[in-house]
């Protein structure tokens, strides 16, 4: 019995989106761990060195992959829909949705808020663990807001 050497894909699979799915993906854990060099984003964890270079590429990301993840998201929901119906779609997105969901509300989502709300350590001799002073919620800039900037 001689075994292929390449799977096929599944009747209905669409490649050309789980490859655009994987590129997004693999793109926003990029973007995520770019944050700590953001100088204008408000990120948990900041590095003492900002650079401007990941304020752009943020705004890029935030611009165009969240849209095409969406987008890729909704294509592949339409056709699980019709191949599993109404029902059968709302029963597969509640466990494979809700159950994640249910265990990072509650194991995961409280470790950042509680890191926000720590103060950074004093590193004797040393500046801290964040870049600079803490800034009012009213100054804070989201990756995105760089295209929104006034001056």
């Amino acid at each position: 019995m001689t075994v292929p050497s390449h799977r096929e894909p599944t009747p209905g699979r669409r490649p050309a989106l789980d490859t655009l799915r994987i590129a997004v993906v693999l793109g926003l854990v990029f973007f995520h761990a770019a944050l700590v060099f953001d100088a204008s984003d408000d990120f948990y964890v900041k590095n003492a060195e900002d650079a401007e270079t990941t304020t752009v590429l943020a705004g890029l990301g935030v611009v165009w992959a969240m849209p095409l993840l969406f987008v890729v998201a909704g294509i592949g929901a339409r056709h699980s829909l019709r191949k599993r119906g109404p029902r059968g779609f709302a029963v597969e997105r509640l466990l494979r949705l809700g159950v994640p969901l249910v265990f990072a509300t509650l194991t995961i989502v409280p470790v950042p808020q509680w890191l926000r709300s720590t103060p950074p350590p004093a590193r004797p001799g040393g500046p801290s663990s964040r870049s600079g002073p803490a800034r009012p919620a009213s100054s804070r800039r989201t990756p995105s807001s760089w295209l929104c900037r006034s001056s």
